[in-house]
Parts: C-alpha cells; structure tokens; sequence
C-alpha cells in the first residue's frame, strides 16, 4: 500500500523509498554543528542543526547540505505548557507546534499540532515511546494507527560517558522527513529536559 504524500516542510523532502537517517549530536559544542543528520545509505549530510551558545535558550535552526536554513525550533519560554513552535526557514511563519502529552518513568509522548488547526482539539501527528533503555520512537498520523516514522536511540559508551548520543530513525515512503528530523530533536529536548528534572529532583 503506497502512502499518500505528506508534506508538512516541502515536497523537496519527499522520498519515494523509505529512508534510514542518523541523528548524531555532538557534545561541548558552544556554536554550530551541535547535531548533524545523515543519510545511512551514503553517509552523506542530510541536515545541521545548530544552535548558538549565546544565542536565545531554546532557539536552534536546521540547514539543509547547501547550508540554507529550513526550519527554526523555539522552546516557548514564558509558557504553563512545555511548547516548541517550528516556523519556516529563519521566519515568522509558524509551521507547527509540539507538546509534551504525557511524561511517565523516563517515557515521553508528544502532540503535534499542525498550523490549520487552531482549536487543537485532536491532535494531527503523535510521538508515542515505548521503552526507555532503546528508547524506541513511533511517530503516528492523526488516526494514531498509522506509522509514519520509527526513531531508536542507541545507547552506547560514547553516549554515557562522552554525551555523544545517536538515533537511527527510518521514516516511511512519501513522509517528508525534515519534518520527522524536526520532531526527533525536540523529543531528544523534551528527553534531556525532563532526565535533568529528575536528576533535581532525587537530590
């Protein structure tokens, strides 16, 4: 069964086949590069997400291979829910939102909330976890049922002592997958926020 396209960023970012991508984040990094994006097939760089030191907390920017900005990431700073709103490029103009549905031992959900729907009654993309040591990911459309994107973080010497952390993601044929891409990091955030909470809290 082929999938109906779904756009979200661009159709430039569309696939026919399915794509196994790697996120890889690289740790004491105070500007530029700090996570990079690339295709397993080739190895080449797919996309850079970077995010200043110095620059607003929260606020990163994803660069496709040609180093033109694709989407901006804001953590909603003065906000009683967690909220990250993505907008087009380095623009005003908002694409979507994502927030924290749900956070229960180490296991973190996300709703996604598309621009068009304004009352956000039913969300239109969810982020489902379902293991904490493989950190296994599905990204499912509106119906909840059907599997767009599969996201696992592998954890390895490099990630516990290092904080080099990986994920290998697959996303589905015809799901663009800058948008996925965009998803997996704010989830990783999302993950990184809540871990430093309780690491407070048990102090």
């Amino acid at each position: 069964m082929v999938m109906k396209p779904i756009t979200i960023v661009s159709s430039r970012f569309l696939s026919s086949d399915e794509l196994d991508l790697r996120i890889k984040r690289k740790p004491f990094s105070l500007s530029q590069g700090d996570i990079t994006v690339t295709n397993n097939a080739d190895g080449g760089v797919n996309f850079d997400i970077k995010q200043n030191f110095f620059s607003l907390l929260g606020r990163k920017v994803m660069f496709d291979a040609a180093g033109i900005p694709v989407l901006s990431l804001h953590k909603k700073l003065w906000s009683l829910d967690s909220v990250w709103d993505v907008f087009k490029g380095d623009s005003n103009e908002r694409i979507f939102c994502a927030k924290q549905s749900s956070f229960f031992a180490f296991i973190t959900s996300l709703n996604v909330f598309l621009k068009c729907n304004t009352k956000e009654n039913v969300c239109d993309f969810k982020v489902i976890e379902s293991g904490w040591f493989d950190e296994l990911s599905t990204i499912y459309a509106r119906d909840g049922t059907t599997a767009v994107a599969k996201m696992r973080k592998k954890h390895t010497f490099q990630s516990f002592v290092l904080g080099k952390d990986r994920y290998d993601v697959t996303v589905y044929p015809n799901v663009d997958y800058a948008f996925i891409m965009a998803l997996v990091v704010i989830l990783h955030e999302y993950n990184e926020e809540n871990s430093n909470d309780g690491k407070k809290s048990a102090e």
